[in-house]
């Protein structure tokens, strides 16, 4: 088989779903050239009236109420959707607010320099949504920083006083606190089609919330509260139960092809007497599981009690025909710390504080990502993956990807499993892409189209709730120093 190889340097100035928030400049009613620290000061002083305004059990039993709802799948209230809520026959929620603030207008400019602002109830040791007493608990209303964080610094809170108090972000405080934060699941698309956050590829039509501000749509339908989520037993992370895995990779793999995905796509199947076929469409790969590998990570990803749910990005990159660049696919998933990591709380000077005894998978149910036609696609993808947190400052870096095309086609027609025995076109593609200096990076693995999906399987006994069964050990995509295994298998998704 004759190689020819092409180096194709192609420059894209992408940003991730949780980029940096362009300001904009339109008559829109964002105010324009809103700076980091004007728009920070501007939650601060938010945060403040809000404090104050809890004193009224209404306000306090409408956030209870609204953040059980979960509409973007964390106890999160985004100001936007509630500021019209009726407390009463003459009061909305921002008028009630802005009885505590001076004046409606004061407060639509503290609430429009951050369009995406969000009141999240924490999930504490004494204190949550579920737990919240309405009647007799008036929480502190803190602020969410992350460059404060990251700074060492402390969170600063507000009581219905106007008193200012400093808490521990590693903490987890001994008093009912609700937070204010920057929606991470949400993007706005703004009049005059300017995004808030930027860059956003596959905003894909998932709108939760139209006003004058503009379209609030969730960057992922993973982040949707109106979609039901469905449990997974079909695939964990290194290991499926055998029986729901897709017949052809069942019978690829118990004949010993050395490309199962080729079964799947092409219906290729040499031993068996298939040589040739045409791509099938209605299958995908998905992502079914994330783990990570020492205890050490959740220091790394997990923020503090104000992060809530963790965010998780997936940016799948890959190559098209010809060594033509395609927009990367950002994928979602939503989890809490104790999905991935199991972790007891103890005291600590007055606070509660965490201690993780060791990590474990966090499998749900697959998110489609394309279906891999080796022809169009090329033999390798790279995975690229983050823990969002947002904000206005960024950076630009880049990775690269190296893919080879196989050129055993024939009028769609696919001869021979993997390239067969023919010419085949390397290409690499280089993107450079924007990242907010405060998402945790996970780094990146490969996937080829030929890695074994199945490496080997086994009889388990005692497995819970099920007994004995036959379970399949599967492949994961490694990632860097941060060691995050991405599960991922093809399906029929149609």
């Amino acid at each position: 088989m004759k190689t020819r190889f092409t180096v194709i340097i192609f420059s894209l100035m992408i940003c991730f779903s949780a980029c940096e928030e362009k300001l904009l400049v339109d008559s829109s009613p964002i105010p324009a050239q809103v700076s980091e620290l004007d728009r920070e000061q501007s939650k601060l002083d938010f945060a403040q009236i809000l404090a104050k305004a809890l004193k009224d059990v209404k306000l306090r039993a409408m956030l209870k109420q609204e953040s059980l709802k979960k509409f973007d799948k964390d106890y999160d209230v985004l100001y936007q959707s509630v500021k019209d809520y009726k407390l009463s026959a003459t009061t909305s929620v921002k008028q009630r607010i802005a009885l505590e603030g001076g004046s409606e207008e004061h407060l639509d400019y503290l609430t429009n320099s951050n369009p995406l602002l969000t009141i999240y109830i924490p999930e504490m040791v004494t204190f949550s949504a579920e737990q919240w007493d309405v009647e007799k608990q008036v929480p502190l209303v803190a602020v969410r920083n992350v460059r404060d964080m990251r700074a060492g610094k402390k969170m600063i809170a507000f009581d219905g006083n106007g008193n200012k108090f400093e808490l521990s972000y590693r903490g987890i405080p001994n008093v009912p606190i609700i937070v204010v934060k920057d929606n991470e699941r949400l993007s706005l698309l703004a009049p005059s089609s300017k995004n808030v956050r930027a860059g956003v590829s596959n905003v894909n039509g998932h709108t939760f919330l139209t006003n004058d501000l503009g379209r609030f749509n969730f960057w992922d339908d993973t982040f949707d509260g109106r979609i039901k989520d469905n449990t997974n037993s079909q695939a964990r992370d290194g290991i499926a139960f055998y029986s729901t895995v897709d017949p052809t990779i069942r019978e690829a793999y118990e004949n010993g092809a050395a490309c199962q995905r080729d079964n799947m796509y092409y219906q290729i199947l040499p031993q068996l007497g298939r040589n040739t076929g045409v791509y099938q469409p209605g299958y995908e790969e998905c992502l079914t599981s994330l783990e990570f590998g020492g205890i050490q990570s959740y220091d790394y990803v997990v923020d503090d009690v104000s992060d809530g749910y963790l965010e998780f990005q997936v940016s799948v990159f890959l190559i098209g025909p010809g060594g033509s660049s395609i927009t990367p696919i950002n994928k979602g998933i939503s989890c809490r710390p104790q999905d991935l990591w199991d972790y007891h709380v103890v005291q600590d000077n007055g606070n509660n504080r965490v201690v993780v005894d060791g990590t474990k998978p966090y499998k749900f149910y697959r998110v489609p990502i394309i279906g891999w036609n080796v022809r169009t696609y090329g033999d390798t993808w790279k995975f690229t993956i983050q823990e969002l947190d947002p904000s206005n400052i960024s950076y630009t870096t880049s990775t690269g990807v190296t893919s080879t095309f196989g050129t055993n086609f024939t009028d769609n027609v696919k001869d021979g499993p993997s390239f067969g025995n023919t010419t085949t076109n390397g290409y690499t593609v280089s993107y450079s892409y924007t990242v907010t200096s405060v998402s945790d990076q996970l780094f990146d693995g490969t996937l080829a189209y030929c890695s074994t999906i199945i490496k080997s399987t086994e009889t388990v006994n005692d497995i819970p709730f099920v007994g004995t069964a036959v379970i399949a050990h599967t492949r994961t995509v490694d990632t860097g120093n941060a060691y995050a295994m991405i599960g991922v298998m093809p399906f029929y998704t149609n």
